[in-house]
């Protein structure tokens, strides 16, 4: 809008990038060739499972199955610049100690090897920068952080430092009043919500809203099935007017579409065993053999 109201019709626009992105471009293009290069996700991933099955193999049923905390934990613990000294001498519970096992030679290989990886590269961006090693832009603006980690604010101190300009974007003043209440369980918070929605609405017809759900992915039916009960109760015997008063923006998975578990259940079928229940749905399913039931049935 600035350019247009400048009078121009074209202008050069800046790089736009993820936070994660930027650190690896900048990391990327610096002329220093010691720099170590960084491990790709996937790669950590499976050094991760690695450790954890040689640190834990005894105690853990599935390594897989926590993988997934392990990283999380890895990244927080450099996102908030914290060393595994420290984060060892807190472990009490009997995951945290599991935890120190495997980032212990997690940390041990990316040494050996001279990697580093995604958690890391903020702290080491601001290490090469003192060093002058790196020079990503002649000025930085950030946008859409809530809360800057201690890691990104000592990179946006050290940029400042370097005289490199950092700065926050500009934020649209927000006239919209806050609350914070608790409920019983998330049944009745989502029902709660249905009905603060249905009172606005009732004050404001004209008016758009929305009930943001963490994790809808996981259980899209019972916090939809809550919302509506909220908003319009007993829904469920008022008519298809009704049922659409609550838009969802989330689409299904893909194996609670009918079709897609039929042709589930025929490739376990085929593979191996089916469950009754399973067979249930094979042997009454309108997609396998609708004209000739008594076929599908032998099959």
């Amino acid at each position: 809008r600035q350019q247009l109201d400048a009078g121009r019709r074209s202008w050069r626009t800046p790089p736009v990038l993820f936070w994660q992105d930027w650190l690896a471009d900048a990391w990327e293009s610096a002329a220093a060739s010691r720099l170590a290069p960084v491990l790709e996700p996937a790669s950590a991933t499976l050094l991760w499972e690695e450790c954890l099955g040689r640190t834990s193999r005894e105690q853990l049923l599935s390594n897989a199955a926590v993988v997934r905390h392990a990283e999380t934990a890895w990244q927080r613990m450099h996102d908030w610049r914290l060393s595994l000294d420290e984060v060892a001498a807190a472990a009490v519970s009997r995951d945290e100690h599991w935890f120190v096992r495997a980032a212990t030679a997690f940390s041990q290989r990316l040494q050996q090897d001279g990697w580093i990886d995604q958690a890391q590269l903020c702290a080491n961006c601001a290490t090469e920068l003192s060093a002058k090693e790196l020079a990503p832009a002649a000025g930085v603006v950030h946008a859409g952080f809530d809360r800057l980690t201690p890691a990104q604010q000592f990179l946006f101190k050290t940029l400042e430092e370097q005289g490199i300009a950092s700065a926050a974007s500009p934020r649209a003043a927000r006239s919209a009043r806050q609350s914070c209440q608790s409920f019983r369980d998330s049944s009745a918070q989502w029902r709660a919500a249905g009905a603060w929605a249905r009172d606005l609405l009732e004050h404001e017809p004209a008016a758009r809203l929305a009930v943001i759900a963490p994790d809808l992915e996981a259980n899209a039916d019972a916090i939809t099935h809550s919302i509506r009960e909220g908003f319009a109760p007993g829904w469920q015997l008022a008519g298809a007017r009704y049922r659409r008063s609550v838009n969802v923006s989330y689409g299904r998975r893909l194996l609670e579409f009918p079709a897609i578990v039929v042709a589930h259940c025929a490739l376990r079928l085929a593979a191996g065993g089916l469950r009754s229940s399973d067979v249930s749905v094979l042997l009454r399913t309108p997609f396998l053999g609708r004209n000739d039931p008594a076929a599908c049935s032998r099959l």
